[in-house]
């Protein structure tokens, strides 16, 4: 099952399934790109209630976006709905405050949902600041692989997951069967059931999705 199908069978409680993505998850509206849903951890690092409504988060967006990104990224979102049968996506770079005066450098990756209500966008935190000219190409080299692993790294089970963290630690299968509770062999079966799921075949890749999706503590 892909992660809009999981999306769309999750649409009544949303909450749920943004727990189980390594992403700020946000709907906004098409028609004015006011924020219609912001998942709780976001909610909880910006200061808006548990269990806001539309109306609780209307005005917020102008509030948590950096100015200087905020209308290139309408205008990127306007474009994308003005073509929508050139481009299935839209993604950009913006600055949200997710402290005061503090801002994350947030890649976004939005699509057209009409069943949810307008632009569902998946935000990934790159980090507080942008310096030289190498870390602006290791972010977009970084970026580049999430956006194409994104839809792969969504097809793991939370137990798959919590197996990779151990694997990259480097602890054996034995180990690992231990921590998890699982024989010998069902691990060795759940890691090539990964690295199916992942298009990959070698640990320096399963490492590098481990990186980027936050696995590695």
């Amino acid at each position: 099952m892909d992660l809009i199908t999981q999306l769309l069978q999750s649409k009544h409680d949303l909450d749920s399934f943004a727990k189980k993505i390594p992403c700020m998850l946000h709907i906004n509206d098409a028609s004015n790109f006011e924020i219609l849903y912001l998942d709780p951890v976001a909610r909880k690092k910006i200061g808006i209630a548990e269990k806001s409504t539309p109306n609780d988060l209307k005005g917020s967006l102008t509030k948590i976006v950096h100015p200087d990104d905020l209308q290139a990224a309408i205008n990127s979102c306007k474009y994308y709905l003005k073509h929508i049968d050139e481009f299935s996506t839209v993604s950009f770079l913006q600055r949200v405050e997710l402290k005061e005066n503090q801002y994350r450098l947030m890649y976004t990756t939005s699509l057209l949902i009409e069943e949810l209500g307008g632009l569902v966008s998946f935000s990934i935190d790159l980090g507080e600041h942008l310096v030289n000219e190498k870390q602006v190409n290791q972010i977009n080299n970084e970026t580049n692989f999430i956006k194409m692993g994104f839809v792969n790294f969504g097809t793991l089970t939370q137990k798959e997951k919590n197996l990779i963290k151990l694997w990259v630690q480097d602890f054996s299968n034995r180990e690992i069967a231990e921590k998890l509770t699982l024989t010998e062999q069902t691990v060795k079966t759940y890691k090539k059931k990964i690295y199916k799921k992942l298009e990959i075949n070698t640990f320096n890749q399963l490492h590098r999705y481990a990186s980027a999706f936050d696995l590695i503590h």
